[in-house]
């Protein structure tokens, strides 16, 4: 058979395929109208029925400003299930309850009815699938594939317009087919916007938990050397730490750069005062700090933003770096920190966290749909172990005579606490005790010789008060108390016209069981070292002289030991609470540039200008207080 017969029978036998096709065609139309009809009623995706199958959702629509197709897509990482967005970086996502959500939807999602069958009313209902070659049309809908781990189509659909007169319907279409539907389909839960697919607390702080700003307000700035070479220069202009308490800021420290580049302290003026609304402003934006876009830092850059050798000699680290705005700085040890082309801000709350806050160059690209420009930002965390003081011992109430040298299990903390406030105290009241200091310390080594032995040598002691109180009684009865460890509690009542002059009857009987605290617990009925501690505390707040026997001390001791380690174990604790908070954050914020808006940039990033305003006109009011920060520098150090 030649070429040409082998031509012809081609062509006859095609015509007769298509002419069969289109009788085919032909006589299937009604079957395919009232199959189309069977489907109200039924489920749009009825083979899916399990959301846990679901292993990514991919989001397309067009971006008619920008002529393209934008496509967003939230997957669980391989062989995890950990929600990710691969189309940022794998950025870690906020989305199990959102892809839960927008998954249930399509189960079991009912064909409430048939909108259309043509092909050229796709624009009309909004269901033209998203792609480069629809540019220019109207209509164009969003698609929505939701598939399993197998890459499985699970679901496939264009969402179209809202149904007029309806609440909530909306069209949607089968790619690849004609047959326009209605479905009760909420479109809100499919946004391409980065933000509502990851955490949006980045810092996850409370504003009211902020104790503690630092700010360092400097620049990165290009200078031209005499060979036209460009360098960089850090331009620092100002330094301020500020406290929060009680609903007030204070300013701890100012330090403005001169021109020479040094820092002086500066109090604010007499006409100056601290811009508290500035401040507030600041808190709450750092409260709601949301982020609009992320990239991937260079491997290699530690959590804490400090960097080795050899990370610092690879090229496309430092042009990576520089490009958003953060310049290396060598430290003494040979590493590297970062400098931010824009200032930083450190912020601590109670709980011993902080934030530093590096802010870099002006991101235009992530701000071109909002059409605002957007700023670079890293972020670190750090422990303010200032935040968790190391509890101090309690000493034993009084520093009665026997209790000073007793402890030889504390050595180094009753001797230090008990030394300068006993004697001191012993010092002021009385003209004489110079003298008798070092004869009562070591009689308090040996209170068991009995009172016999001291009150002869303690009478003199209790006339010698007698002398003085025609001036000073009133005055000097508190202190009078601060001396009574150096005398014994059987003199007490000499001084029995002392008690009638200054204070009720009350005192005088509280002096009669004085002497019995002298005897063993024993002697009492009922007595016990809690007892026996009780009644000396409160001979002591009434001002009356008294020993703490023995057992007594050791109950006392034993209590004040056990309270002093419950606080060191708590400071621990809440150390171990913060060190591990902040390993947490540092490893959510080691991967990434952040983007931020500009609003938010200037909110947090604040100058002195910012900070301080001038008085009102108003004169304060009579009796108002002194203007918090008002005072000279503390000369409190600045920085890490």
């Amino acid at each position: 058979m030649n070429q040409e017969a082998k031509k012809t029978l081609i062509f006859v036998g095609a015509a007769l395929v298509i002419g069969i096709f289109g009788v085919a065609v032909q006589s299937r139309r009604p079957t395919t109208r009232a199959e189309v009809m069977k489907q109200v009623g039924q489920p749009l995706f009825e083979e899916f029925k399990n959301v846990d199958d679901v292993a990514s959702l991919e989001i397309t629509e067009v971006n008619e400003e920008l002529a393209s197709t934008k496509s967003f897509k939230v997957a669980k990482r391989t062989g995890t299930d950990v929600w990710v967005l691969p189309s940022e970086s794998n950025y870690p996502a906020d989305a199990t309850e959102q892809v839960r959500d927008a998954a249930t939807m399509f189960i079991d999602l009912k064909i409430k009815d048939v909108a259309s069958e043509r092909s050229d009313e796709h624009s009309l209902l909004g269901v033209v699938e998203p792609s480069e070659e629809n540019f220019g049309k109207e209509g164009i809908g969003k698609l929505v594939v939701l598939q399993d781990r197998k890459n499985v189509d699970l679901v496939r659909v264009i969402i179209g317009s809202e149904v007029p007169n309806s609440e909530g319907a909306r069209f949607a279409r089968r790619p690849g087919q004609d047959v326009t539907f209605v479905a009760q389909i909420d479109e809100s839960k499919f946004s391409t916007k980065f933000s509502d697919w990851i955490k949006k607390d980045l810092l996850d702080v409370n504003a009211l938990d902020i104790e503690d700003i630092e700010l360092k307000d400097y620049s990165v700035i290009d200078v031209r050397n005499s060979r036209g070479e460009i360098s960089k220069f850090l331009s620092p202009r100002m330094e301020a730490s500020l406290h929060w308490d009680s609903s007030n800021w204070s300013l701890e420290q100012l330090l403005v750069y001169n021109d020479e580049r040094e820092k002086v302290p500066t109090p604010l003026g007499e006409d100056e005062e601290l811009n508290s609304q500035k401040l507030n402003d600041l808190k709450y934006a750092v409260d709601d700090l949301e982020i609009v876009a992320v990239h991937p830092k260079p491997e290699g850059l530690g959590a804490d933003l400090t960097a080795g050798a050899e990370f610092m000699q690879n090229k496309e680290n430092l042009t990576s770096l520089q490009q958003r705005g953060y310049y290396a700085q060598e430290l003494a040890d040979g590493k590297f920190d970062l400098k931010a082309a824009n200032g930083e801000a450190h912020v601590t709350t109670n709980k011993g966290i902080r934030y530093v806050l590096r802010f870099g160059e002006i991101n235009l690209k992530s701000g071109i749909e909002e059409g605002t420009a957007n700023r670079y930002l890293f972020v670190t965390a750090q422990v303010d172990e200032s935040k968790f003081p190391k509890p101090v011992k309690e000493q034993l109430p009084g520093a009665i005579g026997p209790a000073q040298p007793a402890p030889g299990d504390a050595p180094k903390d009753e001797p230090k606490a008990d030394a300068p406030k006993d004697e001191p105290k012993a010092d002021a009241p009385k003209d004489e005790p110079k003298a008798d200091a070092p004869k009562d310390e070591p009689k308090a080594d040996a209170p068991k010789d009995g009172p016999k032995a001291d009150a002869p040598k303690d009478e003199p002691k209790a006339d010698a008060p007698k002398d003085e109180p025609k001036a000073d009684a009133p005055k000097d009865e508190p202190k009078a108390t601060g001396d009574e460890c150096q005398a014994p509690p059987v003199e007490e009542p000499a001084a029995e016209p002392k008690a009638d002059d200054d204070q009720p009857a009350p005192k005088a009987e509280d002096q009669k069981p004085a002497p019995k605290a002298e005897p063993p617990a024993g002697d009492e009925p009922g007595s016990t070292p809690s007892a026996d501690l009780d009644k000396f505390r409160d001979l002591q707040q009434g001002g009356l002289p008294n020993r703490m026997d023995d057992t007594v001390r050791e109950a006392e001791l034993q209590r004040i030991e056990k309270e002093y380690q419950r606080k060191v174990d708590e400071r621990e604790e809440n150390l171990k609470e913060a060190r591990a908070r902040v390993a947490e954050l540092n490893a959510r914020f080691a991967g990434w540039y952040y983007v931020v808006s500009e609003d938010t940039y200037k909110k947090i990033h604040l100058g002195r200008e910012d900070i301080i305003k001038k008085k009102d006109a108003t004169p304060p009011a009579d009796g108002a207080g002194a203007l918090p920060g008002g005072g000279p520098s503390l000369g409190l150090p600045f920085g890490n």
